[in-house]
């Protein structure tokens, strides 16, 4: 074999391993860009997060708390009809500060021993020091007290809340929902512990009963502002939307078949026809002369009234 056969062979086997190295670099290179990106699994938001980020998401998952949440649920609801759904979520306060509730236990009749023990204890005349009570913690209107006040049924859950909370209201086919307020919003979790407000225009499109969901999550936020979503609580209600006996029969003929629908648009287009002929008629006759005018009532005349 000439020189010049053995150069070629030997350049393509030189190229060969070049391009088979440059794969190998690219594919590791590719792996290792999608392992920086991705990072690992947090357990925060049950996704994948690099180091600092999830670091991020977990100091404010550990600032979680438990909350209250109530909405006004429109129940029964009429066909056609709109309606405002409102839910306001708030935290909970401490226990202590949520009042104590009276009871009708009397003090027990303190004992003459005790207080000769105290006496002894103590030098006369020497004051005793009283703990000054406690301020009461300022708390704004609960989520139960704001919906009570609102049209509907009052409903209320428990929920989990974060500085953030994102709440979405979905229902079946048999509802229109906007949402006229943003999805994701701050709650505050210190005193006065206020409630926040979210709010949807539902209207009601299909009779009987269906059923809505609320949904609220608590949410994370990294670094270049998007959001995570950490513990989400859901509440269903089954709702009944009322109609009309003529809707009814509205309803019955779009659920109908298509031969059905087809014989109900020929009865009433000849019922369209029945009548413009009937009106085409009378106005042939009265144009004639033909049609038979109505005759004029006799009156009786005056004075021949028999005694």
């Amino acid at each position: 074999m000439s020189r010049i056969a053995w150069g070629i062979i030997l350049r393509l086997s030189i190229g060969a391993g070049i391009a088979g190295t440059i794969a190998s670099c690219s594919e590791q290179a590719a792996e290792d860009a999608v392992a920086e990106v991705e990072g690992d699994y947090c357990d925060a938001i049950s996704d994948y997060a690099t180091a600092e980020d999830c670091a991020d998401f977990q100091k404010q998952a550990d600032r979680q708390t438990e909350g209250t949440a109530s909405f006004n649920a429109p129940n029964p609801i009429k066909r056609n009809d709109s309606f405002t759904v409102w839910l306001a979520v708030a935290a909970n306060p401490p226990p202590a500060s949520r009042g104590t509730e009276a009871t009708d236990t009397k003090e027990p009749t303190p004992d003459p021993r005790d207080a000769a023990t105290d006496e002894a204890e103590s030098p006369r005349g020497d004051p005793q020091p009283i703990a000054d009570p406690e301020p009461a913690l300022a708390v704004a209107p609960r989520p139960g007290e704001i919906i009570a006040k609102m049209p509907g049924r009052p409903k209320e859950f428990t929920v989990t809340v974060g500085e953030r909370v994102k709440a979405v209201l979905q229902g079946d086919e048999a509802f229109q929902i906007e949402a006229k307020s943003e999805p994701v919003q701050r709650v505050h979790l210190g005193s006065p512990y206020p409630s926040t407000m979210w709010r949807w225009e539902v209207t009601a499109l299909r009779g009987g009963d269906h059923t809505m969901t609320i949904t609220t999550v608590a949410q994370a936020i990294d670094r270049e502002g998007n959001y995570h979503d950490l513990t989400p609580t859901s509440e269903s209600l089954s709702f009944q939307v009322q109609v009309t006996p003529l809707q009814k029969i509205e309803e019955g003929v779009k659920g109908a078949p298509t031969w059905i629908k087809a014989v109900t648009a020929i009865f009433v287009a000849l019922a369209a026809l029945i009548a413009a002929i009937k009106s085409v008629r009378d106005g042939l006759l009265d144009l004639l002369g033909i049609r038979r005018k109505p005759e004029a009532t006799p009156t009786e005349p005056e004075g021949n009234d028999t005694p």
